[in-house]
C-alpha cells in the first residue's frame, strides 16, 4: 500500500508542480495552488518512504516552495506589465462613440 501511494504522491507531486509553473499561452497568470497541491504531495511521499529516501522528498517538498515564491513573483511582474500597456492604450476619442438620440 505504501509503494502505490508513494507513486501516487510523486505522479501527482509532478503534476502539479508543471501545472503551477505553466503559463498557458503567456497571458495567463500562474495558478499558484498546483504548487501547495505539489507540497502537499511531497509530504505524503515523505511519509511513505524509509528514511534514506525522505531528503529527496524533503527537496522536493522545498522545489514546490521556491516555485511558488517564484510564480508569485512572475505574476507581479505580469500584473504590472499589464497596467502598464492599459495605461498607453488612449480611450476613444467623443467623435468615436455614437449615441442613440
Amino acid at each position: 500500500m505504501k509503494r502505490g501511494l508513494l507513486i501516487l504522491a510523486a505522479f501527482g507531486y509532478v503534476m502539479c508542480l508543471l501545472a503551477g509553473m505553466d503559463q498557458g499561452l503567456g497571458v495567463f497568470y500562474r495558478s499558484l495552488g498546483y504548487c501547495w497541491a505539489a507540497l502537499a504531495c511531497a509530504l505524503v511521499a515523505i511519509a511513505c518512504t524509509s528514511k534514506k529516501q525522505r531528503w529527496f522528498w524533503g527537496l522536493a517538498g522545498v522545489a514546490a516552495i521556491v516555485g511558488n515564491l517564484y510564480g508569485h513573483h512572475q505574476n507581479g511582474v505580469m500584473r504590472e506589465t499589464l497596467e502598464r500597456v492599459q495605461a498607453k492604450q488612449t480611450p476613444p476619442s467623443t467623435s468615436q462613440t455614437f449615441t442613440n438620440r
